[in-house]
C-alpha cells in the first residue's frame, strides 16, 4: 500500500472517472485530490471508485505477481529461496501466481500454481532479434569473403 514512512504520497488524477481512481491507489496513493468535481453524482462516483466492495466498486487483483528479476535486483542476490517461499505461501492461501516464466520452466511453474505466464518479455525479444541479425551479418561477410578468396584463385 502506500508508504510505511512518514511521507504519504498524494496523486492528483485527472478525473472522477473509476478507471483513474482506482489507478491511483492501485499504485501505493494514499490520497488522491479529484479535480472539477461539480455534483454529489460525480462524488459519490469518486468514493465509490476509492472503495473495494460492497461498499464501493473497486476491484482488487486476486494474485500474486512475481517479477523474478526486480525481485532478485531488490534482495541483492539470487531470488530462489525467496521464490520458492512465496509460491508456497500462495499455495497456502490459495492464491494464483503470475510471472515472468522462460519457456524451458512453463510446465514446472504451472505445477506450482502458476495461472497467467509470460514466456516472453519486450527486452528478450529485441535481444535475441539484435544478436540474430549481428550472427547473420557476419555470415555473410564471411560467405562473401570466401567467394571472393575462390574467385581469385580462378
Amino acid at each position: 500500500m502506500y508508504s510505511q514512512g512518514r511521507i504519504i504520497p498524494v496523486v492528483r488524477v485527472p478525473s472522477y472517472a473509476h478507471d483513474w481512481v482506482a489507478w491511483a491507489l492501485d499504485a501505493g496513493a494514499g490520497g488522491i485530490i479529484i479535480p472539477h468535481t461539480e455534483t454529489p453524482a460525480q462524488v459519490r462516483a469518486s468514493i465509490a471508485a476509492a472503495r473495494f466492495p460492497p461498499q464501493g466498486t473497486r476491484s482488487f487483483a486476486p494474485f500474486v505477481l512475481i517479477g523474478p528479476t526486480d525481485l532478485g535486483n531488490d534482495l541483492g542476490h539470487n531470488p530462489k529461496e525467496a521464490i520458492e517461499r512465496i509460491e508456497s505461501l500462495a499455495r497456502k492461501y490459495c492464491k494464483p501466481l503470475v510471472g515472468f516464466v522462460p519457456e524451458r520452466g512453463i510446465v514446472d511453474k504451472f505445477k506450482a500454481g502458476y495461472r497467467l505466464i509470460t514466456a516472453v518479455a519486450d527486452v528478450l525479444v529485441l535481444k535475441n532479434g539484435i544478436e540474430t541479425g549481428i550472427q547473420t551479418g557476419r555470415e555473410l561477410v564471411e560467405n562473401y569473403k570466401g567467394s571472393i578468396n575462390k574467385e581469385a584463385k580462378l
